[in-house]
Parts: structure tokens; C-alpha cells; sequence
């Protein structure tokens, strides 16, 4: 997940000019990668820089490195506008994970490969049992035993996987049972569930710890996210400049990217807290206490480092006077921690 390398920024801009024709040398990440790798300059903390990457060749190029930064600035504001619309993707879909869901039955396509449909004993094969008949009584014997011993083994390979599923499907059945009637190590792991499968950004991966305490109906919840080197993305946009026919790269100040981060810490927080009182099924939470975390790699260790980035405390019945569709995320977050304190 970290910056790319300047050895490998470098080398992912070479190109070769032949016949007319830029030939690529080697393939730029940023034609074959999520932005999430993208460089971070070291001097980002001086303002907006402009990076330049050259495309040496003639003329007839341009129309072709027109439709390159057109395209490098549609998947750049693809990743922009996810990042901005984490609430409201939040709110448009249901976070319920359907235990019931989870339910099956056993299919002839579950069993192993050789104990499937007997194929060895289609039709085709059928004929060829004739053809031993004719050679002789003790090789018909044979393949009749061997046909009776093989159903024997789907047989039982079948009620073994009815057995399975059966379990499982009853495994399931006390699993709803038990979220329905709030038991604290399933509410607990439900609503991890729901955490951990609400979809979000792939640059935007989370960690995820849940908790319940049953005397008070606390929900526990820690959060660790990546930093905002790995979340928004350094480059602002990219420019076609027709004399040189270059694409150059305009960084984001870090202003601008300190300013995103913090509206997709404040979506996130608003979205699981949300997701977390809407499938509460038993009501057994009546409040949470959220904390998130900022995860970087150490440069000097190469090992994890951990940033508590806020803490607070929400309960259930305050948190339902609050219209998610009409606030400004970050200004309900610090009304939120305001009132927690």
C-alpha cells in the first residue's frame, strides 16, 4: 500500500519513438492501477507543484495525448467522487446481512469430481460393458461390480453432504435465534459483520474490532484506517500542453487533501454508526463507543504504527434525531464528539 518508489515512477514513464509511432517501453501504473498508488512528492508541503510527464514524438501525437489525460482525469474524479459520497452510499442501500441468507441445500454439483453424475458409466460406457460381455462372462461381472461400488460411494458421499448441510443450516437457525434474543457475543459479531462486508473504496481498507457490553448495551467499535497519504490521491488533475506535448501533473496542496480526509473520517463514522443502529434486530444496542485509528507503515521499522484519530460516545436515541441526508458530515461529527465530552 505504500508510494510508489522514485525508481519506479521514473521507470514507468519510458517510451521509445519509432516510425511515427511512441512505442511504450514499460507500462505506467497510473495507465493499469487504481490511483492509490500514485507518487507523494517530497516536496508536497511547498504548494501546488506541476510534474511533467514527457512523451517524446511528433506532432501527430497530440490527439493521442489528449485522450491520455482525458482519461487519466475521469478515473482521477471516479476516485474523488467515491470518496465523497461515502455517506450517501451509506444511506442508499441496506447494510442487513441476511443470516437466512446463508441457508442451502446439497446438489450432485457439491460432490467430488469422480462421485458426481458416475460418468464413467454414461451411455458410451454402457456399450463398452457390452463389448466385455461378448469377451467374456467374468469381465461383465466386473464392471457390474465396480458400477454397484461406485453408487455405493455416491450414495454414501451424498448423505455425508446432507449431514453437512443440515448441521450447518441448524448451525444457522440457533445463530438467528440468538441475534434475535440479543445475545452479546452475537450482536457483537453480527454487527462486525455488517462493518465488514458495508463496501467502501478499495483505497480505503478498514480494521475492524467489535464488542458488546451487556450491562450497559454499549456497543465497543475500533476502526483503523489508512493514513491520508494512501487515502486521496497527491495529483489535482492532468494537463495536455500542446507546444511540448506533455501531460503535466498538478499535485493537491496538502491543504486540499487534509481538508478530504477529514470529510471521508467524518463519512465513515456517521455511515458505521448508522449501519450499526439500523440492524440492530434485538435492540440490545443502545449506544456506541467509536473509536478510530489512523494505521501508517514506519518508514525506519517497516512495522504498523497506530494514531487514535477521535473517540466518542453516541447514544442510540440522539443519534435517531439526526437527518444523515441533510448534514454536513464533518459539522455533525464535531457536534457529536462536542456532546460526547
Amino acid at each position: 500500500m505504500g508510494p510508489l518508489s522514485h525508481a519506479a515512477l521514473e521507470n514507468s514513464v519510458l517510451f521509445s519513438y519509432s516510425g511515427g509511432h511512441i512505442r511504450s517501453r514499460q507500462e505506467s501504473p497510473y495507465m493499469r492501477k487504481p490511483i492509490s498508488s500514485v507518487f507523494i512528492p517530497k516536496h508536497a508541503d511547498r504548494g501546488p507543484q506541476i510534474g511533467v510527464v514527457k512523451h517524446p514524438g511528433g506532432g501527430h501525437s497530440g490527439p493521442v495525448r489528449r485522450t491520455e489525460a482525458h482519461e487519466k482525469n475521469e478515473t482521477l474524479r471516479s476516485v474523488i467522487d467515491a470518496l465523497e459520497t461515502i455517506l450517501e452510499v451509506g444511506l442508499a442501500r441496506d447494510a442487513h446481512v441476511g443470516v437466512g441468507d446463508w441457508r442451502r441445500e446439497p446438489t450432485l454439483a457439491d460432490l467430488p469430481e469422480d462421485l458426481g453424475l458416475l460418468e464413467q458409466f454414461s451411455p458410451a460406457a454402457r456399450a463398452h460393458h457390452a463389448e466385455a460381455v461378448d469377451a467374456g462372462e467374468a469381465q461383465y461381472r466386473r464392471a457390474v461390480a465396480d458400477w454397484k461400488h461406485a453408487k455405493e460411494l455416491q450414495a454414501h458421499a451424498i448423505a455425508d453432504l446432507q449431514g453437512a448441510v443440515q448441521a450447518q443450516n441448524n448451525r444457522l437457525a440457533e445463530l438467528e435465534q440468538a441475534l434475535k434474543a440479543g445475545e452479546p457475543a452475537t450482536v457483537a459479531w453480527y454487527a462486525k459483520e455488517v462493518l465488514t462486508k458495508s463496501p467502501y473504496p478499495k483505497r480505503l481498507e478498514r480494521q475492524v474490532e467489535v464488542s458488546l457490553d451487556p450491562g450497559t448495551g454499549t456497543l465497543k467499535v475500533r476502526l483503523g484506517i489508512p493514513s491520508f497519504h494512501h487515502v486521496v490521491p497527491s495529483v489535482e488533475a492532468f494537463k495536455y500542453l500542446r507546444p511540448t506535448d506533455e501531460i503535466k501533473e498538478v499535485d493537491r496542496s496538502p491543504e486540499e487533501r487534509a481538508a478530504l480526509y477529514e470529510r471521508v473520517e467524518a463519512q465513515l463514522v456517521l455511515r458505521s454508526l448508522h449501519e450499526i443502529f439500523s440492524t440492530d434486530i434485538s435492540g440490545a444496542i443502545s449506544g456506541v463507543t467509536f473509536s478510530l485509528d489512523v494505521i501508517a507503515v514506519d518508514p525506519s521499522t517497516g512495522r504498523d504504527t497506530i494514531s487514535p484519530q477521535l473517540s466518542l460516545t453516541v447514544a442510540k436515541s440522539a443519534f435517531d434525531e439526526i437527518d444523515l441526508a441533510r448534514v454536513d458530515p464533518v459539522a455533525c461529527l464535531q457536534r457529536l464528539t462536542t456532546l460526547a465530552s
